[in-house]
């Protein structure tokens, strides 16, 4: 899926401002933790933070907004065995 961030990414709960997307989470990083199959399965996770840079880090922070997008392999596509098919 392709995101819009205009109108599939809300804006920021401090000051109403855009959020932009920051950074995004691979799922390589399964085979890293030693997830997957039965546990946690993404196609990508787009992780957006407000442009205005909410929160200093330090005294307060602010919740960004992450867009998931699934896998073939995710769970809606496997059986109950965990397998794909």
């Amino acid at each position: 899926d392709i995101i819009d961030c205009d109108k599939d990414v809300p804006k920021c709960d401090n000051c109403g401002g855009m959020r932009r997307f920051e950074f995004q989470v691979m799922p390589q990083l399964l085979h890293i933790l030693k997830q997957g199959i039965k546990d946690l399965d993404w196609g990508i996770l787009a992780v957006f933070s407000c442009e205005k840079s909410c929160g200093d880090g330090n005294d307060k922070y602010f919740e960004e907004f992450v867009h998931y997008q699934s896998s073939y392999g995710a769970f809606e596509h496997r059986g109950d065995d965990g397998l794909i098919g």
